[in-house]
C-alpha cells in the first residue's frame, strides 16, 4: 500500500521542539547569526559547555525550527536589513527564555544582549511555523516590530501586517475547541451533530479541535476506531475520542516526548513527537529527538522542493511594484481630498476681490463672515486672490481626472496581489518559470500589464495606439484534476492561466469557483450543465481555496456559479473578474488534492 507525503509541522511537533530548546539552550550563547537563504537564518550557540546550531525556516515548503547535526555554513552573501538587526540584537546575546503559546504553532526566544555602550537591550525572537503565513520576527522591547525575515504589509494582509516600527500582533487564534478542556467529549458530540453526512472522523476532528494537524487528527482517529480513514459516523462513544485526546496531548504536561519517523520505499514521509500507530510498524523508526525527525524528514524532500532561487526575485520584484502602487494610491486620494476643497478655495479667492479695498499692505489674513483666510505678506490682494483660484483650478481638475487614476492603480495592485499569491503557491520550478515569462510578457505591454479595453489614461501612458493589433498571449499556466467522480477540475496558475481556465478553456454551463474576496486561482469543473455531485463541488471548493491566499487556513469562503455569470472587469489587467448568482461554502483548505491530479502546471 502506498501512503501520500504530507508532512505537517502541527502545534504538537512545536511544542516538542520548545521542550527540547529549552533543555538544550535555555541561557544559552549566541555565537554567530548564519544567513542561509531568503527564508531561512541560523543561530551557531554555545550552552551547558556544547555547540548547537539552531535552523529557523520560514520557507512554505519546509517552514520549521529544529537543532541541526551538523555546522551552519553560510549560503547566500545577501545582507538584508533583518541580518543586520540580527547581528546587533541577538548576535552575542543570551536566551533568557523560551516560550510557546499553548497549541500554537509559535515559539519565541527572548534575548538579552549588552551593546557596545555598555547598555543592555531586551528583544523577541519569534518563529511563526504556519505554512505560507511562516515568518521569522524580530520584536524590541516596545513591543514593536523591528523587521522581519518576511515583511508584509497592508496589501498582503490587511488583518495583521508585520513591518518595521508597527506594534507586534500574534496570529489570531483557531475558532476550534480546546482538546484540554474536561468538556471536550460534550463539546464534540455537539459540533458532530451539526456536521455533514458522511464526514471522516480524522476531518472532523482536524478542523474542530486545536492543535491537530491532518496526521494527528488521523492517528487520533486510529487509536480510536483502528481505521485512520473511519466515517464520523463510527463513533458510538465521545469519551473514547476525548480519551485518546488526552493521550496524545499528555506530554504537554510531562514534557516527556517519543518521537518517530515513517519510511516508505527508503524515504522519510512522516515524522510525529509520538509514536504513529496507523502504519504498520515495520515503516515506524522510533529517533532519539524531535530535531532529528525533522531533519530526516526534510533532508529528503530538499532535492524536490520548488527552486527558490526562482521564486525569491519574482516575490522581491512583485512586493516592490505593489509598494510603489500603494504609495501612488496614497498619493491619489490626498489629491481627492484637496479636489473636495476646490469650491472653498475658490471662494476664498472671491473673498480676496471683494475685500480688496481694506487690505492693507503686509497684511497676513483676511476675517470674511467669520472665517479666516490666509494671505501672503509679499502679495498684492489681487495675486493672493489668483494665488487662490491657481489652486482652485488645480483641485478642480484633479477631482475629475483622480478618480479614473485612482481605480487604474486599484486594479494593478489587485493584479500584482494576484501574481504574488500565484508564485507563493507555485509548488514547482516549471510553474514558477511560467510565471517569469507572463510577467516580463506583461511588462512588455504584451499580456498582464495590458488592458482588454484601455482607458484614454492608460493608452496614453502606454504609447500604444487604438486599435493596435496586440502580441499573441502566453499561454498562461494552470493545473488539471480529476474528481472521485471523474469530472475534469481545472485550476489557473497565474493570470493568464486564470483567464484561460475560465474564458478559453471553460463555457457557460461549467461551475466556476473562487475563494472569496482574496486573491487565488479560477476553478473550472467541466460539467456541460450537469449539476455537480456534492463531493465535486467539495473537491473543486477545496481547491479553490487551497490554491488562494488562504491556503493552510480552515472555513475558507469559496463562492461558485456558472461560468456564464464571470464577466471581465472593464479596462482591467488580464485575471480580474466580477460574477453574480453566486452561493458560497466554507471548506478546509489544509489538505488540496483530489484523488487524480496531473502532477504538473501547463
Amino acid at each position: 500500500m502506498l501512503y501520500s507525503v504530507a508532512m505537517t509541522f502541527d502545534a504538537l511537533a512545536m511544542h516538542a521542539v520548545r521542550d527540547e530548546l529549552e533543555s538544550y539552550l535555555l541561557g544559552g550563547h549566541v555565537e554567530k547569526v548564519v544567513p542561509l537563504s531568503a527564508l531561512e537564518v541560523g543561530l551557531r550557540l554555545r550552552a551547558q559547555r556544547q555547540d548547537y546550531n539552531l535552523l529557523l525556516s520560514a520557507d512554505a515548503q519546509s517552514a520549521r525550527i529544529q537543532l541541526v547535526q551538523g555546522t551552519l555554513r553560510r549560503l547566500t552573501d545577501a545582507i538584508t536589513p533583518f541580518l543586520l538587526l540580527m547581528r546587533k540584537y541577538v548576535q552575542e546575546g543570551r536566551i533568557v527564555e523560551i516560550r510557546q503559546p499553548t497549541l500554537e504553532r509559535v515559539i519565541e526566544l527572548s534575548v538579552e544582549n549588552r551593546q557596545e555602550d555598555g547598555s543592555s537591550t531586551a528583544s523577541t525572537l519569534i518563529i511563526e511555523v504556519m505554512g505560507r503565513h511562516s515568518n521569522v520576527i524580530l520584536v524590541g522591547a516596545d513591543g514593536k516590530v523591528m523587521d522581519a525575515i518576511k515583511r508584509v504589509p497592508p496589501s498582503l494582509s490587511r488583518v495583521r501586517p508585520i513591518l518595521p516600527h508597527q506594534p507586534y500582533q500574534p496570529p489570531p487564534p483557531a475558532e476550534k475547541l480546546n482538546p484540554l478542556s474536561p468538556l471536550i467529549a460534550e463539546q464534540l458530540a455537539t459540533a458532530a451533530r451539526q456536521a455533514a453526512d458522511g464526514s471522516a472522523l480524522w476531518r472532523f476532528l482536524q478542523v474542530s479541535v486545536t492543535g491537530l494537524g491532518p496526521l494527528a487528527a488521523r492517528e487520533a482517529t486510529y487509536r480510536t476506531l483502528g481505521d485512520a480513514s473511519a466515517p464520523l459516523s463510527g463513533v458510538s462513544n465521545w469519551d473514547d475520542v476525548a480519551g485518546v485526546l488526552s493521550e496524545m496531548m499528555r506530554p504537554l504536561s510531562t514534557h516527556q516526548w517519543d518521537p518517530c519517523v515513517v519510511a516508505q520505499n527508503g524515504a522519510v514521509i512522516h515524522f510525529a513527537p509520538y509514536p504513529l500507530t496507523q502504519f504498520p510498524p515495520e515503516m515506524v523508526e522510533r529517533v532519539d529527538s524531535i530535531s532529528l525527525a525533522i531533519e530526516r524528514a526534510h533532508s529528503e524532500r530538499i532535492q524536490v522542493r520548488p527552486a527558490e532561487s526562482l521564486r525569491v526575485p519574482l516575490r522581491t520584484s512583485l512586493q516592490a511594484k505593489m509598494e510603489r502602487v500603494r504609495r501612488r494610491e496614497v498619493s491619489l486620494r490626498q489629491a481627492m481630498v484637496r479636489g473636495e476643497k476646490a469650491e472653498g478655495l475658490k471662494l476664498q479667492g472671491q473673498a480676496i476681490l471683494a475685500s480688496i479695498g481694506q487690505i492693507v499692505p503686509s497684511q497676513t489674513e483676511l476675517k470674511w463672515e467669520g472665517k479666516s483666510i490666509s494671505l501672503d505678506e509679499d502679495l498684492s490682494p489681487s495675486e493672493n486672490a489668483q494665488r487662490y483660484f491657481k489652486e482652485y483650478i488645480k483641485a478642480r481638475d484633479a477631482t475629475r481626472e483622480v478618480p479614473e487614476m485612482l481605480d487604474i492603480a486599484r486594479l494593478e495592485r489587485e493584479y500584482l496581489e494576484q501574481m504574488l499569491t500565484m508564485v507563493e503557491l507555485a509548488d514547482d520550478d516549471v510553474a514558477l518559470r511560467a510565471i517569469s515569462r507572463e510577467m516580463k510578457e506583461a511588462e512588455s505591454g504584451a499580456a498582464g500589464g495590458q488592458r482588454h479595453e484601455p482607458t484614454r489614461s492608460a493608452v496614453k501612458r502606454s504609447g500604444q495606439k487604438p486599435g493596435k493589433k496586440r502580441p499573441e498571449q502566453p499561454a498562461g499556466t494552470l493545473k488539471r484534476f480529476t474528481s472521485t467522480g471523474g469530472d475534469v477540475i481545472l485550476v489557473g496558475g497565474s493570470a493568464r492561466g486564470n483567464e484561460r481556465v475560465t474564458f478559453e478553456l471553460g463555457t457557460g454551463l461549467d461551475l466556476w469557483l473562487h475563494a472569496r474576496g482574496i486573491p487565488g486561482a479560477h476553478v473550472i469543473v467541466k460539467l456541460n450543465g450537469r449539476e455537480p455531485s456534492p463531493e465535486t463541488l467539495l473537491q473543486a471548493a477545496r481547491l479553490a481555496a487551497a490554491y488562494s491566499q488562504s491556503r493552510g487556513l480552515t472555513k475558507v469562503p469559496v463562492d461558485y456559479t456558472l461560468q456564464r455569470f464571470v464577466k471581465k472587469v472593464k479596462g482591467a489587467p488580464t485575471g480580474l473578474v466580477t460574477y453574480s448568482q453566486e452561493k458560497t461554502l466554507r471548506v478546509d483548505a489544509a489538505e488540496p488534492t483530489p484523488p487524480t491530479s496531473s502532477g504538473r502546471a501547463t
